[in-house]
Protein backbone atom coordinates (compact mmCIF):
# COMPACT_ATOMS: atom_id res chain seq x y z
CA UNK A 1 0.00 0.00 0.00
CA UNK A 2 2.98 2.18 0.87
CA UNK A 3 3.86 2.34 -3.00
CA UNK A 4 0.96 3.73 -4.62
CA UNK A 5 0.13 6.81 -6.37
CA UNK A 6 -3.31 6.16 -6.70
CA UNK A 7 -5.77 4.47 -4.58
CA UNK A 8 -8.91 5.21 -6.68
CA UNK A 9 -8.38 5.21 -10.41
CA UNK A 10 -11.53 6.97 -10.89
CA UNK A 11 -10.85 9.89 -8.33
CA UNK A 12 -9.37 12.88 -10.67
CA UNK A 13 -7.52 14.36 -8.35
CA UNK A 14 -5.52 11.66 -7.12
CA UNK A 15 -4.70 10.74 -10.75
CA UNK A 16 -3.50 14.77 -11.40
CA UNK A 17 -1.21 14.16 -8.30
CA UNK A 18 0.21 11.13 -9.20
CA UNK A 19 1.40 12.45 -12.60
CA UNK A 20 2.77 15.69 -11.12
CA UNK A 21 4.70 13.46 -8.46
CA UNK A 22 5.95 11.19 -11.30
CA UNK A 23 6.70 13.98 -13.20
CA UNK A 24 8.76 16.00 -10.40
CA UNK A 25 10.14 12.23 -9.73
CA UNK A 26 11.26 12.20 -13.71
CA UNK A 27 12.93 15.32 -13.61
CA UNK A 28 14.52 14.94 -10.20
CA UNK A 29 16.31 11.77 -11.77
CA UNK A 30 16.98 13.81 -14.95
CA UNK A 31 18.56 16.87 -12.95
CA UNK A 32 20.58 14.19 -11.19
CA UNK A 33 22.38 12.66 -14.04
CA UNK A 34 22.88 16.42 -15.83
CA UNK A 35 24.69 17.47 -12.14
CA UNK A 36 27.02 14.03 -12.81
CA UNK A 37 27.18 14.84 -16.64
CA UNK A 38 28.35 18.60 -15.86
CA UNK A 39 31.74 17.61 -14.79
CA UNK A 40 34.39 15.86 -16.66
CA UNK A 41 34.95 13.07 -13.74
CA UNK A 42 30.91 12.70 -14.20
CA UNK A 43 31.25 11.90 -17.96
CA UNK A 44 34.35 9.63 -17.88
CA UNK A 45 32.37 7.64 -14.80
CA UNK A 46 29.22 7.34 -16.70
CA UNK A 47 30.98 6.53 -20.03
CA UNK A 48 32.86 3.73 -18.02
CA UNK A 49 29.22 2.50 -17.01
CA UNK A 50 28.24 2.07 -20.68
CA UNK A 51 31.75 0.22 -21.49
CA UNK A 52 30.93 -2.20 -19.04
CA UNK A 53 27.29 -2.68 -20.56
CA UNK A 54 28.61 -4.09 -23.75
CA UNK A 55 25.86 -1.78 -25.70
CA UNK A 56 27.20 -2.78 -28.87
CA UNK A 57 28.18 -6.28 -28.42
CA UNK A 58 26.73 -9.37 -29.82
CA UNK A 59 24.80 -10.76 -26.88
CA UNK A 60 24.97 -14.12 -27.94
CA UNK A 61 27.42 -16.84 -26.64
CA UNK A 62 26.50 -19.94 -27.14
CA UNK A 63 25.34 -20.46 -23.68
CA UNK A 64 22.08 -19.82 -22.48
CA UNK A 65 22.56 -17.89 -19.35
CA UNK A 66 25.98 -16.50 -20.34
CA UNK A 67 24.22 -14.68 -23.38
CA UNK A 68 21.13 -13.93 -20.47
CA UNK A 69 23.24 -12.57 -18.13
CA UNK A 70 24.98 -10.61 -21.25
CA UNK A 71 21.69 -9.42 -22.40
CA UNK A 72 20.46 -8.28 -18.94
CA UNK A 73 24.00 -5.70 -19.04
CA UNK A 74 22.66 -4.77 -22.41
CA UNK A 75 19.20 -3.98 -21.11
CA UNK A 76 21.09 -1.60 -18.33
CA UNK A 77 22.88 0.38 -20.83
CA UNK A 78 20.00 0.74 -23.06
CA UNK A 79 17.73 1.85 -20.02
CA UNK A 80 21.28 4.31 -19.38
CA UNK A 81 21.31 5.50 -22.84
CA UNK A 82 17.59 6.50 -22.76
CA UNK A 83 18.16 8.45 -20.04
CA UNK A 84 21.64 9.88 -20.88
CA UNK A 85 19.25 10.83 -24.15
CA UNK A 86 16.74 12.72 -22.39
CA UNK A 87 18.91 14.45 -19.96
CA UNK A 88 21.45 16.07 -22.43
CA UNK A 89 20.97 14.40 -25.64
CA UNK A 90 24.78 15.79 -27.19
CA UNK A 91 26.71 13.97 -23.56
CA UNK A 92 27.21 10.52 -25.68
CA UNK A 93 29.06 12.45 -28.34
CA UNK A 94 30.56 14.51 -25.94
CA UNK A 95 31.79 11.76 -23.66
CA UNK A 96 32.83 9.95 -26.90
CA UNK A 97 35.20 13.10 -28.25
CA UNK A 98 36.66 12.83 -24.67
CA UNK A 99 37.30 9.16 -24.61
CA UNK A 100 39.01 9.30 -28.42
CA UNK A 101 41.09 12.60 -27.01
CA UNK A 102 42.41 10.04 -23.84
CA UNK A 103 43.31 7.38 -26.16
CA UNK A 104 45.19 9.92 -27.75
CA UNK A 105 46.72 11.08 -25.17
CA UNK A 106 48.33 7.92 -23.91
CA UNK A 107 45.56 6.18 -22.17
CA UNK A 108 45.87 2.41 -21.74
CA UNK A 109 41.64 2.34 -21.97
CA UNK A 110 40.62 0.94 -25.47
CA UNK A 111 37.21 0.43 -24.16
CA UNK A 112 34.22 2.18 -25.19
CA UNK A 113 30.47 1.04 -24.89
CA UNK A 114 30.41 -2.63 -26.50
CA UNK A 115 33.79 -3.50 -26.21
CA UNK A 116 35.59 -5.09 -23.47
CA UNK A 117 38.87 -3.77 -22.42
CA UNK A 118 40.42 -7.13 -21.31
CA UNK A 119 43.72 -5.34 -20.48
CA UNK A 120 43.51 -5.14 -17.26
CA UNK A 121 43.86 -1.37 -17.22
CA UNK A 122 41.33 1.10 -17.26
CA UNK A 123 40.68 4.93 -17.96
CA UNK A 124 39.94 5.35 -14.43
CA UNK A 125 43.51 4.05 -13.33
CA UNK A 126 44.95 6.29 -15.80
CA UNK A 127 42.81 9.16 -14.51
CA UNK A 128 43.45 9.00 -10.83
CA UNK A 129 45.50 11.63 -10.50
CA UNK A 130 42.70 14.19 -11.13
CA UNK A 131 41.36 13.70 -8.25
CA UNK A 132 43.41 15.66 -6.28
CA UNK A 133 40.03 17.87 -5.01
CA UNK A 134 40.98 20.77 -7.69
CA UNK A 135 38.85 21.23 -10.81
CA UNK A 136 40.99 21.60 -14.00
CA UNK A 137 39.78 25.11 -16.02
CA UNK A 138 38.40 22.62 -18.62
CA UNK A 139 36.07 20.23 -16.00
CA UNK A 140 33.18 22.22 -16.62
CA UNK A 141 33.09 22.57 -20.57
CA UNK A 142 30.33 21.01 -21.61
Amino acid sequence: MGGELVRNASDKNQVRNARKKERRTREQELNDIRYVLADRRGRRFFWQLLCGCRLFELSYTGNQNDTFFNEGMRNVGNKLIADLNDAEPEAYFTMLSEDKKEKENGSNDTSGPGRNNDSGGSSIDAGLDDYSGADDADDNDF
